[in-house]
């Protein structure tokens, strides 16, 4: 859903997660498209996105993704920017939109904000008791606005499971919570292909905390971070090995703690959570795409049994191995093209 004055990276994300290609015969994740009040939005640096006009669009959206703007407290393309500290009301979006967004909600369609994209939920009184997330920059005036809103500004993406509502703080996290979001309506087997298109790691998790992933860590420099994003390479392709954080920080050469250190203020979880959560998701494509058991898929991703493969399903994701791949079985089918 477009407006005037939209980031155009927070457009581009959505676009590329939900539109790409990910197969060579052309086969796409899922049908996109972009609705707004007329047929043109005009987003930041002067570029365009034609828009389906909202009278004559007739679909039913499983997931609708609401990008942000570069200020929310002014959302017209033309006007100077005010200072991020303005205590002023935001603009709130037309009244046709926001009626659309409330219908689009009301019949069972998954809202996805993207950082100051979460102002425009608020004025269409969707957050009240919401637990949310918006930009860092922004979370006070958001707070002033909607004040029911159970707003934490620490996190990366927030998921209001009860009321469909997933939010995020914006930039690189707009590519995260959509892979995040996608994953649980399609299944992370059809939500893999679209990363390693996209040459992405895996999405970072929901909880996963802003301060953590930004701030840096004193002497770290380059060599830290290739060294980290060495040893994630390395462990993803070779997940059936009994890896240890012990062994992770011997391949990174460095020692335990610092390794701990920079794993976490990269990815945004501990190097055991992180691996867990690998295992599970590479179990999870193999439940989509193949006939293999459920003992035989534990093995391939290094956990020692299907009861391991069990708990890890139910920690991560809430559900079993079996039932995961009865839900997302069919969907896999339909996109491997």
């Amino acid at each position: 859903m477009l407006l005037d004055g939209m980031w155009s990276f927070d457009v581009a994300a959505p676009m590329q997660v939900f539109g790409g290609v990910i197969a060579p015969d052309g086969t796409e994740p899922c049908r996109l498209s972009t609705v707004g009040l007329g047929e043109v939005a005009r987003l930041d640096h002067g570029m365009f996105v034609e828009t389906c006009p909202l009278e004559r669009y007739r679909e039913r959206p499983d997931i609708v993704v609401v990008p942000g703007f570069s200020n929310p407290f002014q959302i017209e393309a033309d006007a100077r920017p005010l200072p991020v500290d303005d205590a002023q009301a935001a603009r709130p979006a037309p009244d046709a939109l926001l009626t659309w967004l409330r219908a689009q909600h009301e019949r069972g369609a998954e809202l996805v904000a993207l950082g100051t994209g979460t102002f425009v939920l608020g004025w269409a009184g969707l957050l009240d008791g919401c637990f949310c997330t918006t930009h860092g920059a922004y979370a006070d005036g958001l707070a002033r606005q909607v004040p029911a809103a159970r707003i934490d500004a620490s996190r990366l993406i927030a998921h209001d499971k009860e009321r469909r509502i997933w939010t995020s703080a914006g930039g690189a996290s707009c590519v995260d919570v959509c892979l995040t979001a996608f994953a649980a309506q399609a299944g992370m087997g059809t939500v893999g292909r679209v990363e390693r298109i996209m040459n992405l790691a895996a999405a970072r998790p929901a909880d996963a905390e802003q301060d953590a992933v930004r701030a840096p860590i004193a002497g770290a420099g380059v060599a830290g971070d290739l060294s980290v994003r060495r040893v994630e390479g390395t462990v993803r392709q070779s997940l059936s090995q009994s890896w240890t954080t012990e062994q992770m920080a011997w391949y990174a050469g460095m020692s335990v703690r610092t390794f701990q250190r920079h794993f976490k203020a990269q990815m945004g979880m501990t190097p055991s959570r992180w691996l867990v959560r690998e295992r599970v998701r590479a179990a999870c494509e193999l439940l989509e795409l193949t006939d293999l058991s459920i003992e035989v898929i534990a093995a391939r991703v290094g956990l020692c049994d299907a009861a391991a493969l069990r708990r890890g399903f139910s920690a991560m994701l809430g559900t079993s191995p079996s039932a995961y791949r009865a839900q997302f079985r069919r969907t896999a089918a339909a996109t491997s093209g």
